[in-house]
């Protein structure tokens, strides 16, 4: 007798013991980027109420670690020498952590490497830093601040991005030089995270904006009951 998606179900299986939300002590670098400070203080005070995700999600999650390993792969074969894979960093001052792809060398200096996989409709648009610090997709927005913290923590000034498009496989790398005023400025919103931690408090919302809230993860405990203002 056929099963239909038999197999399918077990891999479903598989990937909903993975769907749970993990415990944040830190300011994290990949989030460092995101343009509301209410969203960063909840990711340290309340991660345990953060939306779980998605099965849907999930799977996209998959596909991204799948395409950082073919990229690395793909470096490598290519000649180029990738080192300090998901090397740490952090700044106890300002209780920032992170880790990083990769170190590449190229023409033999060794520069931080971040990889990213975009949609098919996103990628073509993004061929510099400028491009990504003015996206519309949020998520895009955030990639500069945080390759640009690992510089700054690193004490480099320049490293890339390498982006994959997911529907064709096509790649392409973007170089940053170290941008010392977005540096402050992300630092200074995790001075900020830390303060409202000690204070006990919560900054104000933000005006709503649709892109911003409809989704986030802490919606449901942001937002008052029945509005969106």
């Amino acid at each position: 007798m056929e099963q239909n998606n038999l197999i399918e179900s077990k891999v479903r299986e598989m990937l909903e013991t993975e769907r749970r939300v993990y415990p944040c002590r830190s300011n994290r670098a990949s989030a460092m980027g995101h343009e509301c400070l209410r969203y960063l203080v909840y990711c340290r005070t309340n991660w345990q109420d953060k939306k779980v995700p998605e099965i849907t999600l999930q799977y996209i999650f998959e596909m991204g670690n799948v395409i950082e390993d073919m990229a690395l792969a793909r470096l490598k074969k290519a000649g180029f020498e990738v080192t300090q894979q998901q090397r740490d960093f952090a700044d106890d001052k300002n209780g920032i952590t992170g880790h990083i792809d990769g170190y590449v060398q190229v023409d033999g200096k060794h520069y931080p490497l971040e990889i990213k996989s975009m949609s098919g409709h996103i990628w073509p648009g993004i061929n510099t830093v400028e491009d990504m610090k003015k996206s519309s997709h949020r998520w895009v927005r955030g990639y500069p601040s945080q390759l640009n913290l690992y510089l700054y923590l690193a004490g480099k000034e320049k490293g890339l991005f390498y982006l994959v498009n997911k529907q064709t496989g096509e790649g392409k790398d973007i170089w940053m030089a170290i941008d010392y005023d977005l540096a402050e400025r992300d630092i200074k919103k995790a001075e900020a995270v830390n303060k409202h931690m000690a204070d006990k408090t919560v900054p104000d919302r933000i005006p709503f904006d649709p892109d911003m809230c409809i989704g986030c993860d802490f919606e449901h405990i942001c937002l008052k009951a029945g509005s969106r203002f």
